[in-house]
């Protein structure tokens, strides 16, 4: 479910066939980041959130609260889809 958070891509000419192109040893290979470091503080987040409250269950009280209003918060905050 997880997905890479860079990919890789290799520059036109590069020499890569187009039979599999693996990107060792290939020249004009570039990283471009597909997350920017907000979106993976805010899955992070979100992710200790959600299990944090629902490791605590019922017995945590104020903190199961805290962190169940921090989700609420997260999730409500989140851009929309374009």
């Amino acid at each position: 479910m997880t997905k890479h958070a860079v990919m890789t891509t290799s520059a036109p000419g590069a020499g890569a066939s187009s039979a599999g192109v693996s990107g060792a040893g290939v020249s004009g290979v570039e990283t471009v980041r597909v997350w920017d470091p907000l979106v993976r503080v805010f899955h992070g987040s979100l992710v200790l959130a959600f299990f944090g409250a629902y490791m605590l269950g019922d017995d945590g009280d104020a903190l199961h609260q805290a962190l169940d209003y921090a989700v609420l918060g997260l999730v409500a905050v989140r851009p929309a889809r374009r």
